[in-house]
């Protein structure tokens, strides 16, 4: 981020014409005023994500590290999730440490309990404001009613049509029996007629405590948009969405790149939709498994449409530097690293790393090192903020590249660029380059 200067504000000029009969330029004769330089400053959101969305995430630990990765500073968030501080003299890293909970069983993460999750962003001397950090609690209020959809009119008014839960399947009988969660709890159905690809959506509001509701023909008011693909990457995946008010994904439908694809967005009732289209492979490089993922998020616009793009090619060689990066930090030896001309749309690096704690109240740690493509992560210590007491062991670690199209290189001048852009169509494709695997215990 650039060093903001503000000059002193002066209650008036001098006029010094005509002053000793002097004939020089008034503009010799000023006084030379100081300079007010405004200090760096962190800032950033912390917020809580429930399978109802996000709240904010309060008195989360917020510490300042010095070149070493020593802790020099610690801080907390206020009572709604804020941080906005001035950088400390000294300070090159910040990590910001919460809790998840996951509660006795949460499929598809692999996690049990409460998790200790680091988030640590490299290279913040010079300010920087950055992305929402999220903490995941499956304990969450997420109130639930058990609904029932009531079709029946459109037995007479559209009979040859057919009537589709979006994201799940057909409605028989012109009854659905659901459950609606959350706190605006909103249910979505759209209608079709057989061998038409256009369609119309329903967005109904399910009234609190309420355990049926009645949808017409006059509810389907959005009409529907195809998203074509056939140009896309040959066995390429592609998933399309829509955003809400608030940023939260909805109306989320997938498929692979063929001519025969059938994806939908609804602009009138999403003005920014989203296309992902990427590659994935699952090899086993000593008997191990590691998932190499490639690809491109780009904005759709109310036609179904996208800029051209290009995938970034497959970097399988990154699974090899994720085992070093692992090595380092288990060692307690910086981890250097120098992603530059992989592909000019990458800016920015994250890695992941994920540990048994062994003597600790968390029995896991996730911890994610964010910084510029060429940078180190030391060995960095937290002060009274954690402590891991025994040895740790890493069981799952991975390495994300990302960037945008146009954004520049330098890791201070891109977070500044994305958080200016961020939710609007002026922010570029997003490209990424992701490795994740299972490393061996023993």
């Amino acid at each position: 981020m650039n060093k903001i200067y503000k000059p002193a504000l002066m209650a008036g000029f001098l006029m010094l014409a005509g002053c000793g009969g002097s004939s020089e330029s008034s503009t010799d004769n000023k006084p030379n005023l100081p300079v007010v330089q405004e200090k760096p400053k962190l800032t950033f959101h912390v917020k809580t994500r429930t399978d109802c969305g996000t709240t904010p995430y309060p008195n989360a630990s917020v510490v300042f590290h010095d070149a070493d990765g020593n802790a020099m500073a610690a801080y907390m968030t206020d009572s709604v999730g804020f941080f906005s501080q001035d950088v400390p003299a000294g300070a090159e890293h910040a990590s910001v440490l919460g809790v998840e909970d996951y509660g006795n069983n949460r499929m598809g993460t692999g996690d049990t309990g409460k998790v200790r999750k680091i988030h640590t962003a490299l290279e913040i001397s010079e300010g920087a404001q950055l992305e929402t950090i999220e903490f995941f609690d499956v304990t969450g209020s997420c109130p639930c009613q058990d609904v029932t959809v009531d079709f029946s009119e459109l037995a007479v008014t559209h009979s040859d049509y057919i009537i589709s839960k979006f994201g799940s399947g057909v409605i028989e009988g012109y009854q659905d029996s659901t459950s609606a969660c959350g706190h605006n709890p909103k249910l979505y159905y759209s209608i079709s007629q057989p061998g038409y690809d256009m369609g119309k959506l329903a967005v109904i509001d399910v009234p609190k405590a309420s355990s049926s509701v009645v949808v017409t023909g006059s509810d389907f008011a959005h009409d529907s948009v195809n998203v074509p693909t056939v140009h896309f990457a040959e066995k390429s995946r592609v998933h399309v969405n829509g955003l809400d008010s608030v940023g939260e994904k909805i109306l989320l439908n997938y498929d692979y790149a063929s001519e025969y694809s059938n994806l939908k967005i609804y602009p009138s009732l999403s003005s920014i939709n989203e296309l992902l289209n990427y590659k994935s492979v699952l090899t086993y490089p000593e008997e191990l498994p590691v998932i190499h993922s490639w690809g491109v998020i780009a904005h759709l616009d109310n036609e179904g449409k996208t800029n051209e793009f290009a995938l970034p090619e497959a970097q399988f060689e990154l699974a090899g530097e994720l085992t070093k990066a692992v090595l380092m930090q288990e060692q307690g030896d910086v981890y250097t690293y120098n992603f530059t001309g992989i592909d000019a749309r990458l800016q920015h690096a994250t890695v992941v790393l994920n540990f048994e704690l062994l003597g600790s109240p968390y029995k896991n740690l996730k911890w994610f090192v964010a910084g510029g493509l060429n940078s180190a992560i030391p060995k960095l210590t937290f002060g009274e903020e954690f402590e891991v007491f025994k040895r740790s062991v890493t069981r799952r670690a991975s390495l994300h590249l990302s960037g945008y199209d146009g954004a520049p290189m330098n890791v201070v001048d891109y977070r500044q660029y994305v958080q200016k852009h961020l939710g609007k169509p002026s922010l570029g494709d997003k490209v990424f380059i992701s490795t994740s695997q299972r490393l061996n215990l023993n």
